[in-house]
C-alpha cells in the first residue's frame, strides 16, 4: 500500500511559511514592539519625564554590560591559553632537555664511529691509488 501526498511541495512550503509566521515571527515581533515602545511609554507615564535620562543611562548600561563581557571573552581565553602554554613549557622542559642531550650524544657518537669506520677504507683507497700510479695505471691482478 503506497502513501500518496495530498498536497504539492509548493503548497506544503506555503503552509510551512504561514505556520512559521504565525507561531514564531508574530509572537517575537509583538514582544519586541512591546519592549521597544511599551517600556519607554510606561516610564514616561510613571515618572513624568523627570528621571528619564537616569533610567535611559541605566538601561544603556544593562545593554552594554553583557556585550562588553562578551567582547572580553576572547582576551580572557587568550590569556588562559598563554598561561597554559607557559605551564606546559615548564612541565616539558626536563623531557625536552633530556631528549636534546640524548640526540646530541647520539650525533657525536655516530660521527666518531663513522670516522673510525671510514678511516681504514680511506687509507686503503689511498694506498690503492698510489699503487695504481706506481704501476702505470693498471691495478695488479689479485689471485
Amino acid at each position: 500500500m503506497t502513501h500518496q501526498l495530498k498536497t504539492t511541495p509548493r503548497e506544503a512550503h506555503r503552509e510551512y511559511r504561514r505556520r512559521t509566521l504565525r507561531q514564531i515571527v508574530l509572537p517575537v515581533g509583538i514582544a519586541a514592539a512591546l519592549i521597544l515602545i511599551g517600556v519607554p511609554l510606561f516610564l514616561l507615564a510613571t515618572m513624568g519625564g523627570r528621571q528619564v535620562g537616569t533610567v535611559a543611562a541605566f538601561m544603556t548600561f544593562l545593554i552594554m554590560l553583557p556585550l562588553t563581557l562578551l567582547c572580553m571573552l576572547p582576551y580572557a581565553l587568550m590569556v588562559a591559553l598563554i598561561l597554559l602554554m607557559m605551564r606546559g613549557q615548564h612541565v616539558t622542559r626536563r623531557g625536552l632537555r633530556t631528549g636534546y642531550r640524548l640526540a646530541y650524544g647520539l650525533n657525536r657518537r655516530s660521527r666518531q664511529l663513522s670516522w673510525i669506520v671510514s678511516r681504514p677504507v680511506v687509507s686503503a683507497g689511498k694506498r690503492l691509488a698510489w699503487l695504481e700510479r706506481a704501476t702505470g695505471g693498471h691495478p695488479p691482478h689479485v689471485r
